[in-house]
């Protein structure tokens, strides 16, 4: 005796692949978003509260904004330079 199964299933569509130029931007946005958002991370606190003292007008004569944001960007790459360095150091 021989038993004889019939399978039914819909046929499965062809698989539509984005062209490499898709998947390769889409690996490189991929890549970036990381550093975008630290970066955007360290310069948006020193940019708001830059901008905050010269709406208070706290800021020194002749001092911008950008001035103010560039001197409080090196003092916080300063602090994180010095924390690399002790961490160095413990090794």
């Amino acid at each position: 005796m021989r038993t004889i199964e019939i399978v039914w299933a819909p046929a499965t569509a062809p698989s539509r692949r984005p062209g490499p130029w898709l998947a390769g931007l889409a690996t490189v946005a991929k890549v970036l978003v990381l550093p975008v958002l630290l970066a955007g991370s360290l310069y948006s606190k020193p940019l708001y509260d830059c901008h905050k003292q010269k709406k208070y007008g706290m800021l020194y004569y002749g001092t911008t904004v950008q001035m103010c944001v560039s001197e409080r960007l090196s003092e916080r790459l300063e602090t994180v330079q010095a924390f690399v360095d002790r961490q160095l150091r413990q090794l």
